[in-house]
């Protein structure tokens, strides 16, 4: 017998939820049939003491069987829905009796449906109708869970979905787990098994994590089969991607298009790094570049960069031109790490002497960032792990830290094999982790990850955070190429202090040598070549001989750094909403977009609120769509970003 293709049997988005929306007007129908009923059996039979007695005990026993069963699941329902169910059976039983006794009228029907649809509001709401802006079939996955997943033996047996509601691109299914026996862990473990149970395809988007408004016992499972981000332009937006007030940069949109993944740069008394890694054509570099410019943009920081490609700096020509200080060998990076170790030490006495608590980067302290892209070329060298382990792990409350990144599959190889080398992955994650499309497998059990970065998708940018606060993948930002080649001269690149480039040493002050070295060296390598004469590639420094040049002492005063124009789309800094600006922003990302709902909304006057728009127009806060009464104002990414 060949094989047939079934077509696959869907349900209309909008019937989803119109079922769980008509239930009320269907149970207070029923009981108007049912008293209309009963008083067509008096005209019948012409006993109407008789019909009334038996309405009731048939209402009294179906109430008590209604209620028991209510009862019984509480646990599932909760106390609150539990208690509106028994009310409005007892509402039911109560008014069916009376109207079987005197009759049914208007007025009796209105009672019902006062009452009835008043103990229901909760319902409603619970049960929205929600937007559909695409005609997307679903399938029916409360069917699919119930029968695959939570049954006996089921891989999350006694699990139940409360609601499932269409949103933009896919479903939603609240589900509730087992108190005691269950918990996020149990769902994200058997994310593999809920994919073959709900019949899901490569392409589709699974995502598990708590539930924002109900206690740890439920959850929120989102199905995805369009993702209204991964099909869009993610382009990045400026620097604004940093956020002052939590230290925070927004790397992109979650693939539900609900809020950012962020990553971790300041926070109160401390500097935080990471580890990135990624294949060839995943956008883990441009990632990288988007991190560093939202950072210099908006905070007092100076970066430095060591690329495992070599002194070429290929891996990223943005860092190597514009850093503060550039390392293409083990050697060269040496160095600059020994640096930073002498850099911390100044820093430290000037804790104990100005009796300063952690660190707040400022223009005479900034914050120093060492990106190490390819950095399983240098951390296999034992000596760097362990310098670079150190720096992490003790540097952090004075401003230093590293960001590591690779495109190695091992990542046995990536942090080294030393005996630092646990150490050092252990401190680089416990800032931030960022997992790209790779081919290597062993990095889904090094990490202990609950997914395979082997079955990402091939889209530049497509991620997911290693300690993941919502359980879903990310869309990175699009550094574009014309952003590259000039964003970067409009910014303030900063160097150390003149004191902490001394307490460096010589090997500070000589560092924009090294890459005009290496290209002289490279020019005599070339014209030897070319004249037929081989030269001996130069063999490497010892690490005590590349240790020996940062030792601190006196050097001449550094040149003060050039101030380039600020980009026009970062942040001002002159500009902060203030509590009436964010009613005015809460109220348009509520959607009352027009200014008689929003004024309504933040209860403010027309002229304090067109003064408040005016005020986010002008820094890029809200956009404007037509003129007068019927305009309109939208958040832009600018805001949402600020607010995520």
């Amino acid at each position: 017998m060949s094989d047939v293709e079934v077509p696959e049997q869907g349900i209309p988005r909008m019937a989803v939820n119109l079922r769980a929306q008509r239930a009320p007007h269907i149970a207070v129908g029923a009981l108007v049939l049912a008293a209309g009923a009963a008083r067509l059996a008096v005209h019948t039979v012409g006993h109407e003491a008789e019909v009334a007695r038996w309405t009731a005990m048939t209402a009294f026993v179906v109430a008590v069987v209604a209620a028991t069963t209510i009862s019984r699941k509480r646990r599932v329902f909760g106390r609150k829905a539990t208690a509106r169910a028994l009310a409005f059976v007892g509402v039911a039983a109560v008014w069916l009796t009376t109207v079987a006794t005197v009759g049914l009228s208007l007025g009796a029907v209105g009672v019902l449906m006062a009452l009835g649809y008043g103990l229901h509001l909760h319902w409603w709401r619970e049960n929205r109708i929600e937007p559909v802006t695409e005609p997307v079939v679903l399938r029916a996955y409360t069917d699919l869970w119930h029968d695959n997943l939570s049954g006996v033996g089921g891989p999350l047996a006694g699990t139940r979905v409360m609601t499932e509601r269409p949103v933009a691109g896919g479903v939603r299914l609240t589900v509730r787990l087992v108190p005691g026996k269950q918990e996020l862990a149990t769902v994200t473990g058997a994310l593999g098994k809920i994919r073959t149970g709900l019949g899901l395809r490569p392409t589709d988007e699974l995502m598990a994590e708590h539930h924002p408004k109900r206690d740890q016992s439920y959850i929120r499972v989102t199905i995805l089969e369009k993702s209204p981000v991964l099909t869009r332009d993610n382009v990045w937006p400026g620097p604004i991607t940093y956020n002052p007030k939590t230290g925070r940069v927004a790397l992109g949109p979650f693939v539900d298009g609900d809020g950012y993944a962020q990553w971790q740069v300041y926070t109160n008394n401390s500097i935080w790094g990471g580890f990135l890694v990624g294949g060839q054509g995943s956008g883990k570099t441009r990632m990288v570049e988007g991190i560093v410019m939202s950072v210099v943009e908006s905070t007092p920081t100076v970066v430095w960069f060591a690329d495992g490609h070599g002194e070429t700096g290929a891996s990223s020509k943005l860092l190597r031109d514009h850093c503060d200080y550039f390392a293409g060998t083990p050697d060269q990076l040496r160095i600059m790490l020994a640096g930073a170790h002498l850099v911390a030490a100044a820093r430290f006495d000037d804790m104990l002497l100005d009796d300063l608590e952690g660190f707040t980067p400022t223009d005479d302290r900034p914050g120093l960032i060492i990106v190490i892209d390819e950095c399983h070329r240098f951390f296999c060298h034992d000596d760097i792990q362990e310098l670079a382990a150190d720096l992490i792990t003790e540097y952090r409350k004075v401003g230093i830290t590293i960001i590591a990144a690779t495109q190695s599959g091992n990542l046995d190889r990536a942090f080294g094999t030393g005996k630092h080398a646990d150490v050092l992955r252990s401190a680089l994650l416990t800032g931030n982790g960022v997992v790209l499309r790779i081919k290597s497998g062993s990095i889904k059990d090094v990490l202990k990850l609950a997914y395979d970065p082997r079955d990402f998708p091939p889209i530049p940018g497509y991620a997911r955070m290693v300690d993941e606060e919502r359980g879903a993948a990310f869309r990175g930002f699009r550094v574009t190429d014309e952003q590259i080649a000039t964003l970067p001269k409009r910014m303030r690149w900063r160097s150390l202090s003149a004191a902490e480039g001394a307490a460096f040493g010589p090997g500070y002050a000589d560092r924009k040598g090294v890459r005009g070295k290496a290209k002289a060296d490279a020019l005599r390598r070339r014209q030897a070549r070319q004249a037929g004469v081989h030269i001996p590639a130069p063999a490497p420094t010892s690490a005590a001989g590349g240790l020996a040049a940062p030792q601190a002492q006196a050097v001449a005063e550094l040149l003060e750094d050039v101030v380039f124009p600020v980009w026009p789309g970062s942040v001002e800094p002159e500009f902060e909403p203030t509590d009436s600006h964010r009613k005015v922003l809460d109220a348009i990302g509520a959607g009352r977009q027009q200014p008689k709902d929003a004024m309504e909304a933040a209860g403010i006057g027309s002229s304090r609120f067109y003064q408040l728009a005016g005020d986010l127009l002008a820094h890029g806060y809200v956009m404007k769509e037509g003129r007068g009464p019927a305009a309109k104002y939208r958040l832009t990414e600018r805001a949402l970003i600020q607010a995520a």
